[in-house]
């Protein structure tokens, strides 16, 4: 996911970890890894899809 507007953290459920989310961070799953987001504003993102071999 790319951040285009807003803030808010995403929490992976099985670590606990918290990640910041922001306007310009990219953050991308890890093998289908549980998560929580909880916008503190409105978010506007995109989804990125990964390219693998190019």
């Amino acid at each position: 996911m790319y951040v285009l507007e807003g803030t808010g953290i995403v929490e992976i459920i099985e670590t606990g970890e918290v990640y910041k989310l922001e306007p310009g961070v990219f953050y991308a799953f890890d093998k289908h890894e549980r998560h929580r987001y909880n916008p503190d504003t409105e978010v506007r993102y995109r989804h990125i899809q990964p390219t693998v071999g190019r």
